[in-house]
């Protein structure tokens, strides 16, 4: 069986010296892709890279126009697994983004050092339903102890594991925001990703002078977004629609042919 394929995919902006390398391996695995059914042929006929959060100010560029010239903008990305900046100058966005291991597995690990019998896919959820004030409802269901008085005790344990590592989370990666950011010379904080909605609260605080923006390119249709994932989808569905109308171009001249019989 023979198909074709065009693939976007992101990339924390310190990883994307990898790509090369990357679609190499793509070109040899899809030659001959192994699936449940049998063996397919598939064609790589798009393959794009990109930083992730490039969409997100992509989307913003368009909102702001020429007016984009005029700003140095710092895109933070901020997710489960990496924390990343990028910079833009004058619409002019620099290719040495940072990134760092920062994530909010950092702050899942800090919080599973405190508590006993957790794991970091079943805190992530209830860590954010909790929110800034660390509501105690989203933590019921991960309780162990039967016993009313022991179930009152780990409770109190838990929400106290998650605000001192929200806080110890916060202040290590607002100190690294600060070394690649130079907040003296950037217009304005551009922060996307589920981590920095997260941590929107201390963010603010942290930048009272700079301009933070919020939310931008998070339009997602109701019908795309069925498990409520909001932000955290923004960055995909940007590259998704702007990848799929290049794709389109590309083949359309091949569909008018297909289509006369060409």
């Amino acid at each position: 069986m023979k198909c074709r394929l065009a693939l976007a995919c992101l990339l924390p902006p310190g990883e994307l010296e990898n790509k090369e390398s990357f679609y190499k391996q793509l070109l040899t695995v899809l030659a001959d892709f192994v699936t449940p059914t049998g063996r397919m042929r598939v064609e790589l006929i798009e393959f794009k890279c990109l930083p992730e959060g490039a969409e997100i100010y992509l989307a913003y560029q368009k909102k702001l126009g020429q007016a984009i010239k005029t700003k140095v903008i710092a895109l933070a990305m901020i997710g489960y697994r990496n924390a990343s900046v990028l910079i833009s100058n004058k619409g002019i966005v620099a290719t040495d983004g940072k990134t760092s291991d920062l994530g909010m597995i950092r702050l899942l690990e800090k919080i599973l050092a405190k508590t006993s019998g957790q794991t970091a896919s079943q805190l992530a959820p209830a860590v954010v339903a909790a929110g800034s004030d660390v509501s105690a409802t989203p933590f019921f269901r991960l309780l162990r102890s039967t016993n009313h008085a022991n179930k009152q005790h780990e409770l109190q344990q838990l929400q106290k594991a998650v605000k001192l590592g929200r806080s110890e989370y916060a202040a290590v990666l607002i100190s690294w925001l600060d070394q690649v950011i130079s907040i003296s010379s950037v217009d304005e904080i551009l922060f996307c990703g589920g981590t920095a909605d997260y941590l929107r609260k201390e963010l603010n605080l942290h930048y009272p002078g700079t301009p933070c923006l919020w939310g931008v390119g998070a339009e997602i249709p109701e019908q795309i977004d069925s498990f409520g994932l909001r932000t955290r989808l923004a960055d995909v569905y940007i590259v998704f629609l702007y990848f799929s109308e290049q794709v389109n171009k590309r083949l359309l001249p091949t569909n008018k042919a297909r289509s006369r019989g060409l």
